[in-house]
């Protein structure tokens, strides 16, 4: 099964429904998918996740991604393709994909959108000997028909794993994937395709001599020129970050590489790639190995005319160690931003933390430079990770992710997201999670897309739970962007390691959430400008929602008590205003 999510121990069942949020951001809706449960499934609710998603031009959205076959008891994915509405984010059509048939694995990895059409990019298993990985690509209309589909499989019979896609000006689509050959060991392939199907050309690319090459990203620019990175291997120098230039019509322009440590055998790979369309400079962001044997985060500019290094540059954390890029963006206003994740040591332990930074692109000095890190507190750091970005119209980037959130027993997982002005200011944080703390799970954002007709950001990924061996997959909208006070990054404790709790959102209108970092079961009351106690309830979760839609509007106090501690708090309750969707918390 390529399931690709983390092995972490849980030992619950996660709550269907909507699910616990906390943010400073505009979350409009949150919602948790999955594929209905029937008598021809024969088992409980599957595994699945969504991989990518893109808006429609209605601000409907369709999202990719994989969940667990049909048949009952065997273990095989079949890919998936929903369409989802913008106002409340339930499902409006959606199709399950066993490409070949047979029990077999298929997982759709990409969506592009070219309406009235999208393309939905993945790989599928041959169901019968030699069973094999092809790539596949779908042709729909936005109601889910399929138009045509066609695989890709080379000769041979090895196996095709598609890895991105995309579309040039004309509306051919570029399919970039990995494959096995005899001769040449692990190669790089490219498939193009016309809107009708007819394959227009299919290119391997390697380096010299039977090694492991790999591709990770690609960039199609409105001409048809590729650019690819990831990685080729050398017999001298080991696995060497690659920036691969290619004609439209598939003819290498050029293929050049950069090692982090220079003349070392070490591995360095490139995981996302850019370009400047003035000049067609290529912008890759990876990892590569330094002297110590740690990876570094890494950037690098190649010239778009003979692939030339122009600069490059690499971001190590102080515990030297697993740094890493996840994605670069070249803007149509020339801006250049690179996430990533950096390690430091806060006493004695590595905590990795969310790092976005803005590039001059002319030599690569960094502008300015964000740190997100959620919390360091009397358990310990907790662990954030940057799996995506992406950049509005409007110059608002915003980061994806997974923030791990230590307590006395265990690791309490969210989603992140993240939103930034081109400045670097922070406009606001939303971190989520299943409402269930009793254990350990996978979660994690994979996607992002933009509309600019509903001034909204949807996120897109997965909540998994291991031994329950149950998954959802997941979907946000965030609506109008509104700048508020964003939760603070690192929270204030005392001598004796007790952390205050706080609340948000601050104004409110409908609800208030507490955070707390304590145990035992506390006292919350609430009390008026007046000074009378208007509210009052028991608290014994990490997380707790109060209903304050029936509050006049005005200034309150909160009076939290736990183990002999109180805390006072202050909350502006605003107009109330009509929700699209009453969030609830699911106790552990």
């Amino acid at each position: 099964m390529s399931l690709k999510l983390p092995l972490l121990i849980l030992a619950l069942v996660i709550s269907a429904g909507n699910v616990t949020g906390q943010t400073t951001g505009p979350l409009q809706w949150s919602k948790q998918h999955q594929r209905p449960v029937t008598s021809a499934l024969g088992y409980g609710p599957p595994l699945e996740a969504y991989n990518d998603v893109k808006a429609l031009s209605s601000g409907n959205t369709i999202a990719v991604g994989y969940t667990v076959g049909a048949n009952p008891g065997v273990v095989e994915n079949d890919a998936l393709v929903r369409k989802i509405n913008n106002s409340t984010g339930s499902i409006m059509n959606e199709r399950f994909l066993d490409y070949y048939g047979g029990l077999k694995t298929d997982e759709a990895i990409k969506v592009l959108i070219a309406e009235p059409y999208i393309y939905v990019i993945g790989t599928a298993t041959f169901g019968t000997a030699p069973n094999d990985k092809d790539m596949f690509i779908i042709k729909m209309d936005t109601s889910l028909n399929t138009i045509w589909s066609f695989s890709i499989n080379t000769l041979g019979n090895p196996n095709d794993i598609a890895v991105d896609a995309g579309l040039d000006a004309f509306g051919n689509i570029y399919i970039l994937g990995n494959t096995t050959r005899t001769t040449t060991g692990g190669d790089i392939i490219l498939v193009k395709l016309d809107n009708n199907s007819t394959q227009l050309f299919k290119k391997y690319y390697s380096s010299t001599g039977n090694y492991y090459d790999e591709a990770k990203a690609l960039a199609v620019e409105p001409n048809g020129v590729c650019n690819i990175t990831g990685s080729y291997t050398s017999a001298t120098l080991g696995s060497r970050l690659l920036g691969l230039k290619v004609w439209s019509n598939g003819a290498q322009l050029w293929a050049k590489y950069h090692d982090v440590t220079s003349g070392a055998v070490q591995p360095d790979e490139g995981v996302s790639v850019s370009y400047d369309p003035v000049n067609n400079d290529m912008y890759v962001c990876g990892r590569g190995r330094n002297a110590s044997g740690n990876y570094d985060w890494v950037v690098v500019r190649f010239a778009g005319s003979d692939g030339t290094k122009i600069w490059s540059k690499k971001y190590a954390g102080t515990s030297n160690y697993d740094d890493a890029g996840a994605e670069i963006i070249y803007t149509t206003t020339g801006e250049l931003f690179a996430c990533g994740t950096i390690k430091t040591t806060v006493s004695g332990t590595d905590s990795p933390n969310i790092q976005l930074r803005k590039l001059n692109p002319v030599d690569g000095a960094t502008i300015w430079n964000k740190v997100y890190n959620f919390l360091n507190g009397a358990f310990g750091p907790s662990e954030e990770k940057a799996t995506t970005m992406l950049v509005s119209p409007s110059g608002t980037i915003y980061v994806g992710g997974t923030v791990y959130f230590p307590t006395p027993t265990y690791y309490q997982p969210y989603q992140l997201v993240l939103a930034y002005n081109s400045s670097g200011v922070q406009q606001w944080t939303h971190l989520e999670s299943s409402g269930s703390t009793s254990g350990t799970q996978g979660i994690d954002v994979k996607g992002l897309a933009y509309s600019s007709s509903q001034n909204a950001l949807y996120a897109a990924g997965y909540k998994y739970a291991t031994i329950s061996f149950l998954s959802y997959s997941t979907i946000l909208k965030f609506g109008p962007t509104a700048i508020v006070s964003p939760l603070p990054d690192r929270i204030a404790e005392n001598e004796e390691g007790f952390i205050s709790p706080y609340l948000f959102p601050n104004p409110a209108s409908n609800y208030i959430q507490l955070q707390r970092f304590d145990e035992g079961v506390a006292q919350l009351q609430i009390i008026n400008a007046s000074g009378k106690l208007i509210m009052w309830e028991t608290v014994q979760e990490a997380m707790t929602q109060v209903d304050i839609s029936t509050l006049p509007a005005g200034l309150y106090v909160v009076r939290y008590t736990c183990n002999q501690s109180t805390q006072t708090m202050r909350f502006v309750k605003g107009v109330k205003k009509k929700r699209t969707l009453s969030l609830k918390y699911f106790p552990r």
